[in-house]
């Protein structure tokens, strides 16, 4: 993921401090590390939209919440072992920088500030309420769910009642296969419907 500042203001309406937006983990040095503004966050999620155009949130309603994830329904097919592992270290990771976090579940919005003009997000989980079928599906953040729920906690989400379409099939954990590659891109979720996709890269999520 490289998003120029200047594709990021077109998209959101947002400044940032820096050149592009970058993946967290492809940050090679970091300068300050901020926690990000509620109303920044909800910007962002604003603006997110769906492959085929539409916004995904844009009059939804937004929540914080803490959830056990075993509660919540994947569209995820996969989980990836070095993923699981590298998300393991991220509360040690932040420590090195002056942010003390208890655990995977507890770590808050964040503007990370690189070298070079390179910034990134990070992002807490992201689920759906689905009033109709009633349950809540887990959109982003599956790997940090799974890291939670083998853990015996819950999780903090960022949780958003919507009426779009999913961009797959709601399935339960049992369904999941830990894997060493990413499958391709249609075989990473249940019945993928790509029209429904949230593009969350275009607005600085590393989804």
């Amino acid at each position: 993921m490289r998003v120029s500042s200047k594709e990021f203001y077109e998209k959101t309406g947002l400044k940032v401090d820096g050149e592009y937006i970058i993946a967290l983990k492809d940050l090679k040095e970091i300068k300050k590390i901020e926690v990000m503004k509620e109303s920044f966050l909800e910007r962002i999620l604003r603006n997110v939209r769906l492959k085929d155009g539409r916004y995904a949130y844009r009059n939804a309603e937004i929540m914080n919440v803490r959830i056990s994830p075993s509660k919540l329904y994947v569209g995820q097919t996969f989980l990836q072992k070095d993923k699981i592992i590298r998300i393991l270290s991220l509360p040690r990771f932040f420590k090195q920088y002056g942010l003390e976090i208890l655990g995977v579940s507890k770590v808050p919005p964040l503007i990370v500030y690189g070298k070079e003009g390179e910034v990134s997000f990070y992002v807490p989980p992201i689920a759906e309420i689905k009033e109709r079928e009633g349950i809540m599906v887990i959109i982003d953040g599956i790997h940090r769910s799974y890291v939670c729920m083998g853990a015996g906690t819950t999780c903090h989400y960022i949780l958003i009642k919507s009426s779009v379409e999913l961009p797959f099939t709601p399935e339960r954990w049992e369904k999941i296969r830990i894997v060493e590659e990413k499958p391709l891109l249609k075989e990473r979720y249940f019945n993928f419907e790509e029209d429904f996709f949230r593009v969350l890269k275009e607005v600085g999520i590393d989804g």
